[in-house]
């Protein structure tokens, strides 16, 4: 009767309307009317947080019958195309972000908003620090400690190690990382830390050989690096692979250890029980002197009234009774030179061992 359209009972196409008026003279016009749906612009995102710096992205899943239009964000960090609504992780800003999807409308029609909340979470800033040497001996061990997580996955050379724990307990050679993440579920993994554990040398043995004359010689199984101990006192300066055992007072357990090249001492070799036997003797028959004594230049000469039937070993004996120095004097012989210039000032023990006992003469080093 009036012709108004209601817009809203009515769908979207084109119309013909027809106004007709009866009577003798009838008249009728018509119009085309043509009536646009309305723009939609509906749309979520599937994932409504997002971890900063990762590799993922999202894009928007439309709602039916919208239409993807021209995207905009607020505030600003969102990596945002403005094309597709895709985000990108990788370079937007930790933040809370509102989406809008702008989709214009036919003429005459309004233009279509929606919008959706996307929240990128702050990624946990991971640290992996060490409570000490990354490089040491078989048998220690350094703390590592990660920092920046609510919980941690250690990974050694990149196997999963460890309890969850914010520090582990490192005892192996290896690439040592670590992955923390979040409260939000952010990972971020810290740099790697290597460790290098060195191997420490065989534990060593030795034997004793009984010299008689009231000498033992210790000789270790390490050809290098030994340092002698009695009764678990370091021996000071016993380094070499054989000690000699002079003196009664030196009796007792000796233990010997070896360090390597790489610093790494070996497990003490086990200990044994050394008893010096034999008793020094004075052998007036040979009627030892020494010769300047005190030398002032650290030469001197071991003169005997009577030549050895044999050749004998010569042991030179510092203040402890440490074998500093060692030689024969050949059979035959009366006089026999020494060498003490290497040696510090101070008191020395010159010992002759012969099949028959040994002889001992102090001489002072100048």
């Amino acid at each position: 009767a009036t012709g108004t359209v209601n817009l809203s009972a009515s769908s979207a196409g084109t119309y013909i309307v027809t106004y007709a008026i009866g009577g003798p003279c009838p008249v009728s016009q018509t119009q085309t009317l043509t009536l646009s749906a309305p723009a939609l612009a509906g749309f979520t995102y599937a994932a409504g947080s997002l971890c900063a710096g990762s590799v993922a992205t999202v894009a928007p899943q439309v709602a039916p019958g919208s239409t993807l239009g021209q995207f905009t964000s607020t505030p600003a960090g969102l990596s945002l195309d403005a094309a597709t609504g895709v985000v990108t992780a990788a370079t937007s800003a930790p933040g809370t972000y509102v989406v809008t999807n702008t989709v214009a409308g036919a003429p005459g029609c309004s233009d279509a908003t929606g919008t959706a909340t996307v929240v990128v979470e702050a990624a946990p800033v991971a640290g992996l620090t060490a409570g000490g040497a990354l490089t040491f001996c078989e048998g220690d061990s350094v703390v590592l400690t990660a920092t920046g997580g609510g919980t941690y996955q250690f990974t050694l050379n990149g196997q999963p190690v460890g309890s969850g724990a914010a520090s582990l307990t490192a005892t192996q050679s290896g690439s040592y990382a670590v992955t923390v993440t979040n409260a939000a579920g952010c990972t971020a993994t810290a740099t790697a830390l290597t460790v290098t554990v060195n191997p420490a040398p065989a534990q060593p043995t030795f034997t004793v050989q009984q010299m008689g004359s009231g000498v033992a010689v210790l000789t270790s199984s390490a050809a290098t690096g030994n340092q002698w101990y009695l009764n678990g006192t370091l021996i000071s300066g016993a380094t070499g692979q054989t000690y000699t055992v002079t003196t009664g007072t030196q009796s007792g357990t000796y233990t010997v250890v070896s360090t390597g090249a790489n610093g790494c001492v070996s497990p003490a070799s086990a200990g044994q029980l050394v008893t010096v036997v034999g008793v020094a003797a004075a052998l007036p028959e040979y009627a030892v002197q020494l010769a300047p004594n005190p030398t002032l230049d650290g030469r001197a000469a071991l003169l005997l009234s009577v030549p050895a039937a044999t050749a004998c070993r010569l042991l030179v004996l510092d203040a402890t009774g440490r074998a500093v120095q060692e030689g024969t004097v050949p059979a035959g012989v009366t006089r026999h030179e020494l060498d003490l210039r290497e040696l510090p000032i101070g008191v020395y023990a010159v010992r002759l061992l012969t099949p028959d006992g040994a002889v001992v003469r102090r001489v002072v080093r100048q």
